[in-house]
């Protein structure tokens, strides 16, 4: 039988109570596959300059984590690569910080990859902490799609239909297995081969859209990207960025424009006009409707955008 081992790589930053509760459930979940598969879990984390005691924290009640304390804030890209750089059994899984594993999600993952051996990448079901359903993938962005997401038209039944947006928000999208052009980076269970082959995420990315870059050359490369609902995780969303609105949407519409530069660079003006209309047109929509934090935040990338 192939080996199952497997390297975890979680990376922290200044979320001391939620990583201690991560790893709190890594630890059950590593002990009941290691006991029922026979086989290795190795967990590293990569903790990006925390300034709230994550490090020591993890030192003290988790001395069987591989702790690797960075002097400065790699964002997300490079303090993963720098903990997939070193991985030498078949499977790694990326897991943030803000992602609660079940007992037997290890397990689940691993026997997927036994029974679907044309599957290189697994994703699988997210939900809020209270059991809503969360969208975790979607699409592959170009030029004509970009468009339509940030126009707001991408969510019309036919146009839906004929480009396949960018984000599923349907929730009847999830409930079935399918090949997805991209998953979140939350957690993301691949075979080392795939981070051999395309080399990880591109550090000139620090945080957002980085996941959806990646899996534009994962794909272009051959492999499969598979999901899953037959297994699920619990995901915060947004643990270590403390949903700074203005924050986010700069740094997701700068990893937008670079995807694109890198991509597709001879529609770049094209999609540059049409990301500047679509933050326009949201930043006069919530100024209408009274909500001045998010129209504020478009605004700013309206203004501060650049690449």
């Amino acid at each position: 039988m192939p080996s199952k081992d497997l390297d975890i790589v979680i990376l922290s930053y200044n979320t001391k109570a939620i990583t201690d509760k991560c790893l709190a459930g890594v630890l059950v979940a590593k002990e009941f596959c290691e006991e029922k598969l026979k086989n290795k879990v190795k967990v590293t984390a990569i903790d990006n300059a925390s300034l709230d005691g994550s490090t020591d924290m993890i030192e003290k009640k988790y001395p069987w984590v591989n702790l690797i304390r960075s002097k400065t804030n790699l964002g997300f890209a490079k303090g993963n690569n720098l903990g997939m750089s070193g991985v030498k059994t078949p499977y790694i899984l990326l897991l943030n910080s803000d992602v609660f594993l079940g007992k037997d999600t290890l397990i689940k993952a691993l026997n997927y990859f036994y029974k679907n051996k044309s599957c290189d990448i697994l994703s699988v079901r997210f939900r809020y902490p209270d059991g809503r359903f969360q969208p975790s993938g979607g699409y592959s962005p170009t030029p004509l799609k970009t468009f339509a997401w940030m126009m707001g038209i991408d969510s019309v039944p036919y146009i839906r239909k004929i480009l396949k947006p960018i984000h599923i928000w349907d929730e009847s999208f999830y409930k079935n297995e399918r090949i997805l052009e991209w998953a979140s980076g939350a957690f993301f269970l691949l075979k080392r081969d795939v981070y051999e082959k395309t080399g990880g995420f591109d550090e000139n990315m620090f945080l957002y859209m980085e996941d959806i870059e990646w899996c534009k050359r994962i794909k272009d490369k051959g492999f499969r990207i598979c999901f899953t609902p037959e297994i699920a995780v619990v995901h915060l969303a947004g643990a270590s960025s403390k949903n700074n609105i203005k924050n986010q949407l700069m740094s997701q519409m700068r990893g937008l424009l670079f995807f694109h530069k890198k991509h597709y660079p001879d529609k770049l003006k094209f999609t540059r006009l049409a990301i500047r209309i679509g933050l326009l047109l949201r930043y006069i929509l919530f100024k209408i409707i009274g909500k001045t934090e998010v129209s504020g935040a478009y605004l700013n990338a309206y203004h501060n955008l650049h690449i």
